[in-house]
């Protein structure tokens, strides 16, 4: 459990320590800015996981196929509130970055254009989010460390790469391809343990109606 606190530390930090040296500090604080709003979004999954856990932890030992149904409602509703806040977050970036740099208009327009990227990331980090808390209630904490330790070597590497080419978008479109990296390990296992996850059917609703109201 420490090694994967320690990683998923990593996960998120790493980026920075990268961006200091290549853009300087006024570029950590154009994409620390950006992240202030993540910060606050990311507190919706544990809210629904930690309440949600107790009975998939139940239902892990004795009834899978229950399991299986509550771990897809929480997707699917997950899935659905992460379409409206992409969707808000992309038209409204420069409003929310001022909001919580207290009105600084010196982290425009870049802080916004990284959140707007960023906040593609979410849908993924929902998703992880949940299927993390099941494969734990499947007593699958081994599994989760080395899924994260391939993600962290991904981030650290695509940050290298893509942070001296395109400045903190690179570390942002970074941070969405790792939540991908991440996905892929997590699915086949909750797969491989409880039955296919219907991602796609899932998704195409929330894409749908995220893309309605933005063009509304």
């Amino acid at each position: 459990a420490l090694l994967t606190a320690l990683l998923v530390g990593l996960f998120f930090r790493v980026d920075q320590f990268i961006i200091q040296p290549v853009v300087g500090d006024l570029g950590v604080e154009k994409y620390q800015a950006a992240y202030s709003y993540l910060n606050f979004v990311l507190l919706i999954t544990p809210v629904v996981t930690l309440a949600l856990f107790p009975r998939m932890a139940r239902h892990a030992r004795d009834d899978v196929p229950r399991l299986s149904y509550e771990y897809t409602f929480a997707l699917k509703a997950l899935l659905v509130l992460s379409g409206l806040i992409v969707v808000v977050t992309v038209w409204f970036a420069p409003l929310l970055v001022t909001i919580v740099t207290g009105g600084k208009q010196i982290y425009l327009p870049d802080s916004a254009v990284a959140l707007q990227i960023l906040i593609f990331f979410l849908p993924f980090s929902f998703v992880n989010g949940v299927t993390q808390y099941v494969l734990i209630a499947l007593d699958k904490q081994r599994l989760i460390t080395g899924a994260f330790a391939l993600t962290v070597t991904f981030n650290v590497v695509a940050n290298l790469v893509l942070i001296p080419m395109l400045g903190i978008n690179g570390a942002a479109l970074t941070t969405v391809f790792s939540e991908l990296v991440l996905l892929g390990p997590f699915l086949w296992w909750v797969r491989s343990s409880i039955g296919p996850v219907p991602l796609v059917a899932l998704l195409w609703r929330p894409l749908v109606a995220g893309g309605a109201a933005g063009v509304l």
